[in-house]
């Protein structure tokens, strides 16, 4: 998690903590180059979740705040180990 390491919350969620804001995309590809990423990623066997042409959501898989969920597996058989 962002937070173990140091993240500040508002790093995430905005500087108005009595009112946070729900992070994007955006928010993760800011620190996060999602080419970078796609690459890393590349050689996973069936398909690459970051380069998957319908997800576009970072957190859908990485919760940041709960253990990360592979969100390809509801309608996939990926086994992706989401970090």
């Amino acid at each position: 998690m962002h937070q173990a390491k140091g993240v500040q919350c508002q790093s995430c969620h905005g500087s108005d903590m009595k009112n946070p804001q729900y992070p994007t995309e955006e928010t993760c590809t800011q620190c996060h180059q999602k080419a970078a990423l796609a690459e890393k990623t590349r050689n996973l066997p069936g398909a690459n979740p970051h380069a998957a042409p319908h997800n576009g959501d970072c957190i859908l898989c990485h919760l940041q705040h709960e253990k990360p969920e592979n969100y390809c597996a509801q309608c996939h058989n990926f086994k992706f180990v989401v970090p």
